[in-house]
Parts: structure tokens; C-alpha cells; sequence
């Protein structure tokens, strides 16, 4: 039976997505979460998805994770991120949050389970518009981009206290996570590396760490904005696309596509292919392997 294996599959994009794949009664799912016990995986087909504990910030429960995971897998999305609120933190291992969920934690995710992944396996990491300053609806929420520093300022952490400092470091980590993907999609012949950016989804749980009225705003006024405003989507229309590319394992659009399966914004300096390099060779030296 084909196995896909999902981070941050308990709530929004996550949680939709392993809803639209378990339709198909051929498919099991791995799914990695905070907690495996979450109430919501209650709908699921218990026979057909196992579902671990994975904490992203922690490398050694990253490691614990892969090494419980029993391949071969057909599909990999890493999916799960966070977005800190209220100040630079940092991990256990020393690294800032949001950098070391969003992209670090992946990344040796990856690393440890090795030729658990199949070849021909899709690996899908969702990104996210604010990782450009282009980007128009992520300007209209304050974000200008992410900071083309190098991976271990990133994990020291960059930016100040305030609001925008936040933004900042979380558009980096989502362009790291980005230009590491585009990257291993030009040297790994043997997989399919695609980015997939899910749009704005109002609802989700992302703004979960945001004040009380910008949670307001997020979960009841934007989703009426949808159908207005080119580049909101819902999760559930998200996850359908996130779902096909998984299982498909081809974008004819390129290695970098939206909810709508069109080309998706990229930066300047994501598209590099000299920055490419440069955050694929320093993640795996900042991870020690």
C-alpha cells in the first residue's frame, strides 16, 4: 500500500490535505505531530494512518521521529510551520523558532530518513508569499521579504523585538525553506522537489499567537473576503492541489506552483541558483551532518 508521509497534520492545510488523500482506500499516511492524540485525527480511518509525535524545534525528536517512521514512503510534504509572535526565541539546540521549524527541522527530517524515501518520491514544502517582497498581499499585512543572510545568521536570529522583526524572521525561514527546496530540485535526479505556496488562508490556525483582533479579522472578516481578493484561499482548496502533487508527482507549471496549480511568486534571490547553493550547502553544516 502507498505510504505518504505528512508534518502538521492536525489542523488547517495539514489536516485537510490527509482528509482528501485517506479518500482513496489504497493510501496510508504517516503523519508527524505536536501531539499524535490530537482529537481532530478522530475522523480518520484508523487502519490506514499512523500517527507519531514530531516536534520540528527539537532535533533529537526530529531524529526519534524518522527512525519510527517504516517506508518505503512515495511522498513526503512538509507541511508544518509556525509563525512567532511576540519577540525572538530560540530552541533548545539554540536556533531561532522560527527558522529551525520552518526550515531546519525539515531539512533533517529529510537528512534521517534517507532511502526511506522512494525513488520517484514527490517532496512538497510549503511555502509561503511573504519570502518576497513582490508579493502584494503579503506587503498589505506588513511583511517586506525575507533577509538573503546567510543560514547561520538566520539561526542566530535576525531582527529586532517588534512586530516587524517577526514578520521578517519568519519571511526568512520561508525563504530559506524555499531556495533549499528549488535547490535540491536541480541536483536530486532521483525525486521530484517541488515548493507549493497554499495562498493566504484565513481561518487556519497560523494566527493563532496574534492579538485578539487580529484574530478576529483572520478568522471571521478575511474568509468573507475570499472570492475578492486574488491570492486568498481556503485550506480546503489548498489541500486539493497539495493532494494532487503528492500523488502525481509532477507540476507541469515548474518547481514552484500556487493553490490555483500557476507559477508561484518567487523572489529574485530565491530563483538564484548561487543562493540555491549556497542555503544547501550551509543547512546540512549548521545540522552537523
Amino acid at each position: 500500500m502507498p505510504t505518504i508521509l505528512l508534518t502538521g497534520a492536525t489542523s488547517g492545510l495539514g489536516h485537510a490535505t490527509a482528509r482528501i488523500l485517506l479518500r482513496d482506500p489504497k493510501l496510508r499516511l504517516i503523519l508527524g505531530a505536536r501531539n499524535p492524540t490530537d482529537p481532530r485525527l478522530a475522523e480518520f480511518p484508523a487502519e490506514r494512518f499512523q500517527c507519531l509525535p514530531l516536534d520540528l524545534t527539537d532535533l533529537a525528536a526530529v531524529r526519534r521521529f524518522a527512525d519510527a517512521v517504516e517506508g518505503p514512503l512515495e511522498g513526503v510534504a512538509l507541511n508544518a510551520g509556525i509563525q512567532v509572535t511576540g519577540g525572538l526565541t530560540r530552541t533548545a539546540d539554540g536556533y531561532e523558532t522560527d527558522v529551525a521549524a520552518n526550515h531546519l527541522g525539515h531539512a533533517a527530517l529529510i537528512a534521517a530518513l534517507g532511502d526511506k524515501i522512494a525513488p520517484g518520491a514527490s517532496i512538497v514544502t510549503t511555502g509561503s508569499g511573504t519570502h518576497a517582497a513582490e508579493d502584494r498581499i503579503a506587503r498589505l499585512f506588513g511583511f517586506k521579504g525575507g533577509h538573503a543572510v546567510s543560514v547561520y545568521e538566520m539561526a542566530k536570529g535576525i531582527g529586532d523585538d517588534g512586530a516587524q522583526g517577526d514578520r521578517d524572521r519568519y519571511a526568512t525561514s520561508k525563504l530559506a525553506q524555499t531556495a533549499w527546496t528549488l535547490g535540491r530540485a536541480r541536483h536530486d535526479v532521483q525525486r521530484t522537489w517541488l515548493v507549493f505556496d497554499p495562498g493566504l488562508m484565513p481561518g487556519t490556525a497560523l494566527a493563532r499567537d496574534r492579538s485578539a483582533a487580529e484574530q478576529f479579522a483572520w478568522n471571521h472578516v478575511l474568509p468573507r473576503l475570499r472570492p475578492l481578493i486574488r491570492g486568498v484561499s481556503s485550506a480546503e482548496q489548498s489541500a486539493t492541489q497539495l493532494a494532487r502533487l503528492l500523488r502525481t508527482g509532477t507540476a507541469a507549471s515548474g518547481p514552484a506552483i500556487d493553490h490555483m496549480g500557476r507559477p508561484a511568486l518567487l523572489s529574485a534571490t530565491a530563483k538564484a541558483s548561487s543562493w540555491q547553493d549556497q542555503v544547501v550547502e550551509e543547512t546540512p553544516a549548521i545540522l552537523g551532518s
